[in-house]
């Protein structure tokens, strides 16, 4: 009888498949990236305001840079981790690898509820705004995964020739801008309707 030699992950793909998450489903682990995303954007959006409330600045600009910031960091961190990780495994962009689904739905959410959350404070009640975040959330990550998935160009072109790390980054980071495009012309529609 053999067995499996137990192999120790390296600190590489730990962070690209994000603590093994990216193993746990075969058939979706980028949408499963994603939802990873909600939580983390939450406590990027709160730890950014704790900063910016300790260092006594009241700016609604830096409210949403301060998190755009420490997401891109993340972003770097993805290029550089995945970079190395493909390299040692001598694989392009495995689906496990979900690091760049979980920063780009990052910059998507990090976009989405703060400028959402301007136009809910509106609403009179406050079971109004949560249906509103829960409707911003939910859209942002069927426009984040759609552009994900089926790559509209010039995210197929990015896709197909940039290689190692930036690769596997830079492809959700676009689909990212493309989601956050499409969701605030569509929340300017709504407003605009509802003005009327």
């Amino acid at each position: 009888m053999t067995h499996k030699q137990l192999t120790i992950p390296t600190y590489s793909e730990l962070f690209c498949t994000c603590l093994g998450v990216g193993k746990v489903s075969k058939k979706m682990p980028g949408t499963l990236g994603s939802l990873i995303s909600i939580p983390l954007s939450v406590v990027l959006l709160q730890f950014s305001t704790s900063i910016l409330k300790y260092c006594g600045i009241e700016s609604a600009i830096a409210s949403i840079l301060l998190p755009l910031f420490l997401n891109f960091i993340l972003f770097v961190l993805g290029v550089v981790c995945a970079g190395k990780y493909c390299a040692e495994y001598k694989i392009k962009d495995p689906a496990h690898v979900v690091i760049d689904e979980v920063v780009g739905m990052n910059f998507v959410l990090l976009v989405t509820i703060p400028v959402t959350g301007a136009f809910s404070l509106f609403f009179p009640d406050y079971f109004y705004r949560d249906i509103v975040l829960l409707c911003t959330v939910l859209f942002s990550l069927v426009l984040f995964r759609f552009f994900d998935i089926y790559k509209p160009w010039p995210i197929d072109v990015i896709d197909k020739n940039v290689k190692g790390g930036l690769g596997v980054m830079l492809d959700d980071a676009v689909a990212a801008i493309f989601a956050i495009i499409l969701y605030c012309a569509g929340l300017l529609v709504t407003l605009d309707a509802l003005a009327k």
